[in-house]
């Protein structure tokens, strides 16, 4: 019997995951050699099975993503800075094959795109769009890549400026490309249903680094909200927009990249 490398990979990290998830293993266990992740051993069967694995974060010294170089070091130092009170990550596993970077730095772009991404909100139980309006300001191209300044909206938010930038660069891990997004807002967002601004500018940063681990490439999202929340008065009712949007986000993304 004939078994390629890919299947082979495949095999040998399903296993790995079960395994360790049967034997109660310890987190650092629990995820195949090359995969510079820290999950526990029900989280790394997830992957496995090609599930996304989505979670709640206290501070940076909790992030999943143990990768080292330029990318992974300046999302944890953003985090770091930034102290959020809401934090959440979204981790896949993708099949890598030819292009799949260029595909997902096309998506990225295309943020007027973002207006036909849904997410579910648990609180009022029914889905809403992630935004209702994306309108471009200005947009330049950087070495790999874009920065593109729009004013968006999102219920139940005041509209605000927000920056995107991502970049496609060599993979320091072999051959391919890895690629580098982030968007920060640059402008305050309001909380309408309390006429409150819950956001200063820079306070709310989305970021994702995706990169090739073997047979793989490796979608590591994270967003990271620092807000004012009237002293937790309404702190649940943020917390269901900022990380239901986050998750849908790059939930959003993953799916168009499979398809």
């Amino acid at each position: 019997m004939i078994i390629t490398r890919s299947i082979a990979g495949r095999y040998a990290f399903l296993a790995c995951a079960l395994a360790c998830a049967a034997a109660g293993g310890a987190a650092a266990q629990a995820v195949p050699v090359g995969l510079p992740l820290s999950l526990k051993a029900e989280d790394s069967a997830r992957l496995a099975k090609g599930e996304a694995v989505i979670r709640e974060v206290r501070s940076y010294r909790d992030l999943a993503l143990t990768a080292e170089g330029g990318s992974a070091e300046a999302l944890r130092s953003k985090i770091k800075d930034l102290k959020p009170n809401y934090l959440s990550e979204v981790i896949a596993l993708i099949p890598r094959r030819e292009g799949l970077i260029e595909s997902l730095a096309a998506k990225l772009g295309d943020v007027k795109g973002y207006v036909g991404i849904r997410y579910w909100s648990k609180r009022q139980q029914t889905y809403y769009d992630l935004f209702d309006k994306v309108e471009i300001q200005s947009r330049k191209a950087v070495p790999g890549g874009e920065e593109v300044e729009v004013l968006q909206h999102m219920e139940p938010f005041t509209e605000y400026g927000c920056r995107y930038s991502y970049r496609v660069s060599p993979s320091g891990r072999g051959a391919g490309s890895e690629l580098y997004f982030s968007c920060e807002n640059t402008g305050k967002i309001g909380y309408s249903y309390q006429g409150i601004d819950a956001v200063s500018p820079g306070n709310m940063a989305w970021m994702l680094y995706a990169f090739p681990a073997g047979d793989w490439i490796v979608f590591y999202g994270v967003g990271g909200v620092k807000a004012f929340d009237m002293f937790g008065v309404i702190r649940d009712r943020l917390k269901t927009s900022f990380l239901g949007r986050i998750e849908a986000f790059f939930g959003a993304m993953i799916e168009r990249i499979k398809a």
